[in-house]
Formats: structure tokens, sequence, C-alpha cells
């Protein structure tokens, strides 16, 4: 009995010193652009922890490849308070050249809301209707790579090459055929390919098969994925919360309506008291981009304790559709 409780004791100690799972993933690929194809790429841990990815390949394998840069680039396991960005994600531009990279020297120095990376791979790029993309340390398939991603119109003419990239990621584990490692095991997708606004999401975890990954109408480079088609966007935006406690001075209770933002369009919100005098007015704001989005009502530690109307507003002009949605902050000094 004893031995038994020292063996089950050195087995639980050896669990113990196992670190927490850490990686690299394909998080977003965007491959109908016409010249600005770009992989979003997302470190996972069950831990708090960071990588350096500058020295890796975020690649198609064909062609000449670069790797990501010459200087620093850290992803996180979370998103940091102190900047503006998400610095869980990176954007890889893999047809950009010339372009200065966003490292951790300079942050997010175009002020877009994200981390972007440009290379000068590949010319044509990524393929549209059927392709593969990998994250690597070189870009050699036959060594294995950190993580791999396929798709295909399944227009029953495969391409020799995306299957040649696919069958070494089945022998390196990075993906798997639960039948031929033909079309049918990559990640379907319509006939011809997507649309330009169209790009291929992570959905689940990380089983390396294609049913990981799925098409959405809604592009969100640098942001928490959002997937929906073209019939399915059934509303602009939404508000995480319809009635909001508003304690002036109280960081925990901020004076602001957090929206999701569904599709690419404008916003607006107006604040009026219970008597429909307007208070604040945000103006228009111009191309909000899908994802998490927060929306101040700046001027609300002046504003008297009682009920506020809010009126949101959003507008997507190229599709002529419109949205309004009422939420009321309630302000108060008394905790």
């Amino acid at each position: 009995m004893m031995r038994i409780f020292l063996f089950l004791s050195l087995i639980v100690t050896v669990l113990a010193a196992v670190p927490a799972t850490a990686g690299l993933l394909i998080s977003e690929i965007a491959c109908a652009t016409s010249g600005d194809d770009w992989v979003e790429i997302t470190y996972r841990s069950e831990s708090t922890s960071s990588t350096d990815i500058s020295s890796l390949f975020v690649t198609m394998y064909y062609g000449t490849n670069e790797n990501l840069s010459s200087d620093p680039i850290t992803l996180y396991s979370y998103d940091r308070p102190e900047t503006p960005y998400d610095d869980r994600f990176a954007v890889v531009h893999l047809r950009q050249p010339g372009i200065p990279d966003e490292t951790d020297i300079t942050g997010d120095s175009d002020r877009n809301g994200r981390i972007d990376i440009y290379c000068n791979n590949y010319s044509g790029s990524l393929w549209n209707a059927e392709c593969a993309v990998a994250i690597d340390t070189d870009d050699n398939t036959e060594n294995g790579m950190i993580d791999f991603a396929a798709w295909s119109d399944n227009d029953g003419s495969p391409s020799d090459t995306i299957l040649t990239y696919v069958e070494s990621a089945i022998a390196h584990g990075e993906w798997i055929a639960t039948g031929a490692s033909d079309q049918t095991c990559m990640t379907p997708i319509q006939s011809g390919g997507l649309k330009s606004h169209e790009s291929i999401i992570r959905i689940s975890g990380d089983t390396n098969k294609g049913t990981d990954f799925s098409t959405t109408a809604c592009q969100t480079p640098g942001k928490e994925n959002i997937q929906n088609t073209e019939n399915s966007s059934s509303f602009i935006f939404r508000p995480s919360k319809t009635r909001i406690l508003v304690i002036p001075g109280d960081l925990s209770h901020p004076g602001e309506c957090v929206l999701r933002i569904n599709e690419p369009c404008t916003i607006r919100m107006r604040v009026f008291t219970d008597i429909g005098q307007m208070v604040y007015d945000s103006g228009l704001i111009k191309d909000v981009t899908p994802g998490i989005v927060s929306v101040p009502w700046k001027n609300c530690s002046n504003a008297r304790t009682g009920l506020y109307i809010a009126l949101i507003d959003g507008n997507v002009s190229a599709r002529k559709k419109t949205k309004a949605q009422k939420v009321f902050f309630i302000v108060t000094r008394y905790r």
C-alpha cells in the first residue's frame, strides 16, 4: 500500500511540473483581397505568458518567403490593459514589401487598433479557391510546422502542390484527414473562392481538422472572430447591456455603452434626459470595424442623478441598412 501511495504521489508531482499548454495558432485568413492578403495569428495559453514571433514564418510555402521581422514582436496570452490594441493577435500581410513592421519598439504606429507585420513573400500571395498556410520556423514543409490550415472549394480538380503541403502537415501531426488526404479533408469554401470582404476563421479549438475553420462575411483583423454570412447578418450592432449603471468617478461603473459591431458601419449616440432634453451627442463615428467597441458618454460626470435615455443609430450606407436602439443610463452617486 505504501508503494502504491508513493507511486501515485510521484505521478501527481510529475503532472504538476508539466507546464500549461501554450501555442501559436492561425486565427483568420483573408485570401481574396486583391493585393493585401493577410493572416491573423494568435497566442493561446492556460497560463499568463508571452512569446516572440519575429523569427517565424507565416507562409504558404510556395515561392520565396521571409521571416516576420528583424525586431522583437511579442504576443501575449492575455490582452494587456496598457495597450490600445489586443496583445493576443498580430496581422501578417503576406505581400506588402517596404512598409515598416509594427513591433515591440513601435507599437501600433498607424493607430488602427492592431499590430501589423509586412512581409515580402511569394508575389501571388495566397490562392483563393484552394490553398494552405502555416506558421513555421522556416519555409520548408519537410521538417514540421507550428500550425497549419488548408481550404478548398472542392471542384474535383485538386492542386498537386497544395496536396503535397497537406500530406506533409498530416505526416507531422498538424493536420488530420479522417478519410483520404484530398480536397475533402480541407476546410470547405464556396465555389470559386471567397469574396473580397470574406475570410476564413477559426471557430473551435485546435483539433488540426478542417472543421476547426469556417468562412465569415465579417473580417475582424486583430480582434476576436465573428461568424456570420451575408444572409445571417441580421443586426449592425448589439449592446451588451440595455441598462447601464453609471457612478461618476468610479472606474468600475463608467459612462459608456459597449457594443458588438457585426459589420463595418457608422455609429452615433445621443443621450437625453427623461423629459427629452439632449445632453450629449457623440457625433458621427465613422469607419467602425466589427468587434467589441465602447462608445463613451464623455460628459457624464456632470450629469445629475437620474435616468437618461440613449439613442444609438447604426448605418451601413453601401447596403442602405440602418438600426436604432435605445439604452438606459442610470446615473447615481450613492453606492
